[in-house]
């Protein structure tokens, strides 16, 4: 569930995987212990589990639907409804 990050709450960036192929990352940092994703727009955090980015497209196409038409400008990623 997302939740906002607080004033005394400090996380830790962590490089996303090298193995990215997916442009959602271009959007997203992990943070903590690699197990959460900030959002670079807004800094809503997210949980990140079993190398899944589906919150983060769910997020990108919900709250900044104008990039998530240009990250996936064919409409792909049907997952993300």
């Amino acid at each position: 569930m997302p939740h906002q990050k607080g004033k005394s709450e400090q996380m830790n960036l962590v490089s996303p995987p090298r193995n990215r192929h997916e442009q959602v990352w271009d959007m997203f940092n992990l943070v903590g212990r690699g197990d959460s994703t900030e959002c670079s727009l807004c800094e809503v955090v997210l949980s990140y589990k079993d190398s899944s980015t589906s919150n983060m497209k769910k997020h990108i196409k919900k709250r900044h639907n104008f990039r998530f038409k240009q990250l996936f400008p064919s409409g792909a990623s049907s997952s993300a409804t």
